[in-house]
């Protein structure tokens, strides 16, 4: 069983903050995490989050609720019922 949907919700909530959720890109997915690293170019100092949820039904809850709220949508296959989440916000490079 995978963590209830309040404390996804709130860990992104404080994870990535509200008045950031413009820079973040959110979407349901059927790859798995490592792939979603790479194909995204993330790296250690972005802000990311992968988990499986108990159905894909709450998956699209959430990847809505975000949607909703500010957060970018990225592009994976629609069509394709998943029930996993993946969420992440790339961190401008430093300064010099």
């Amino acid at each position: 069983m995978s963590r209830s949907k309040t404390t996804i919700i709130a860990e992104i909530a404080i994870k990535f903050n509200p008045k950031n959720f413009r820079e973040c890109y959110i979407g349901t997915t059927s790859s798995e995490e490592s792939k979603l690293i790479r194909e995204h170019d993330l790296s250690e100092n972005d802000l990311y989050l992968y988990e499986r949820l108990d159905s894909a039904d709450i998956a699209s809850e959430l990847e809505q609720k975000f949607l909703d709220l500010g957060m970018n949508r990225f592009c994976e296959n629609s069509k394709n019922r998943t029930n996993a989440i993946f969420v992440y916000r790339k961190n401008p490079p430093p300064q010099p």
